[in-house]
């Protein structure tokens, strides 16, 4: 058997790993997480800021 034989390698050495492409679905999932987790602090931001209306409609302060 010699380096050249093709029973020496695996099917994957073939492949060519492709950095942009992996860059690219790394990015794409960190866009969505920020998205996802903008939404997620939006609503948790206004559902706390709407206890003070909810609260002063009772006529409880507070200061």
């Amino acid at each position: 058997m010699s380096a050249s034989d093709e029973r020496c390698y695996a099917p994957l050495d073939g492949k060519d790993i492709n950095l942009i492409r992996v860059v690219r679905m790394t990015y794409d999932r960190m866009a969505l997480l920020t998205a996802w987790n903008a939404l997620l602090l939006g609503i948790l931001y206004l559902a706390v800021q709407v206890f003070q209306f909810i609260f002063d409609e009772q006529g409880f302060r507070a200061d």
